[in-house]
């Protein structure tokens, strides 16, 4: 068998400081910055180990392990991380009703040390990993917010970049490396809304549409009888490629009801619908044959109780 200890340690001092100015009614911009210091150690040992009836030599049991690329090792490290994290935002009320505004925020997800790799990063043709850097992202956004007494609605433009994204690969034996593989854009359109129709009725619903690229990703995992593009590793291209689980549309529409029954009883009725645009399901590889087709879903929910929700008894559907 394969025995694997791993041992993290993490010290993090964090601050922020954040305010807003109006420099008008009308207009107001908000400002922030915070800062990230971490210290953070980690020791990774794999042994192979021979059982207690096993009569094959231990240098056989570890070329058995080999083949699937399980290496005995040990490997320990450390590093300190200092992030700096601004953001920004403009706010204009063009009338009392309707809000513009733009912003900006840099974001950052730690670095840290992967648990489940097999092998050492210096190992001869089929490196490991142990060390992965920060992710880090630039978010840029517009949009429009409207609310009225029985009317609201909001639409928004975002455009993020993500530099040295932290992706699980598959190793080519029965593992995964956690490293620093790719870069992406991702932007996209947002829009929701809500109206009501007398006291009664409230319609709603959104949409959304996302482009989600990897801009370079040269060590993605090679689907089944593909043939890799990338040497040394035996790694795939997914370059310009449309990252998983990532749909181009998807949105929701609903409708709700309710209707005093009495002096303390109401009556409500939901009709709702999600759907989805097709897309790739597999996490780790971009394999045409893993699609999920697009699908809507419809559920409805009747319910009877009281106004102040003391009690309330339902009758729930959903394909």
């Amino acid at each position: 068998r394969s025995e694997r200890q791993f041992r993290q340690t993490s010290d993090l001092w964090s601050g922020f400081v954040q305010g807003t100015y109006a420099l008008t009614e009308q207009l107001r911009v908000t400002a922030g910055v915070r800062y990230n210091h971490e210290n953070k150690s980690g020791k990774r040992d794999l042994a192979i180990l021979a059982g207690p009836t096993n009569l094959t030599p231990i240098n056989i049991v570890r070329a058995v392990w080999g083949a699937v690329r399980v290496v005995e090792h040990s490997i320990s490290g450390e590093f300190t991380e200092n992030v700096t994290t601004p953001m920004a935002n403009i706010q204009y009320d063009l009338t009392p009703e309707l809000m513009a505004y733009a912003s900006y925020a840099k974001g950052a997800k730690a670095g840290g040390f992967d648990i489940r790799s097999n092998s050492l990063p210096t190992t001869p043709g089929f490196p490991g990993a142990f060390q992965f850097r920060p992710e880090k992202a630039d978010n840029y956004e517009v949009g429009l917010k409207y609310k009225s007494r029985n009317l609201s609605f909001a639409i928004n433009y975002y455009n993020t970049k993500y530099k040295d994204l932290q992706t699980s690969t598959f190793d080519g034996g029965i593992g995964f490396n956690v490293d620093n593989a790719s870069a992406a854009k991702v932007s996209g359109v947002e829009a929701e809304g809500r109206v009501a129709l007398g006291d009664h009725v409230l319609l709603s619903g959104s949409v959304g549409y996302l482009d989600f690229k990897y801009t370079d990703y040269l060590r993605g995992q090679c689907p089944f009888g593909q043939a890799p593009n990338v040497q040394p590793g035996n790694f795939c291209d997914y370059s310009g490629t449309r990252a998983t689980l990532a749909p181009k549309w998807t949105g929701n529409l609903a409708a709700d009801f309710d209707y005093p029954m009495g002096d303390n009883l109401q009556i409500a009725l939901n009709v709702n619908a999600d759907f989805s645009s097709r897309y790739q399901t597999s996490a780790n590889v971009l394999d045409s044959s893993t699609f999920q087709k697009g699908y809507t879903k419809i559920g409805a929910r009747l319910s009877l109780g009281t106004i102040d929700d003391g009690w309330q008894i339902a009758l729930v559907g959903r394909n």
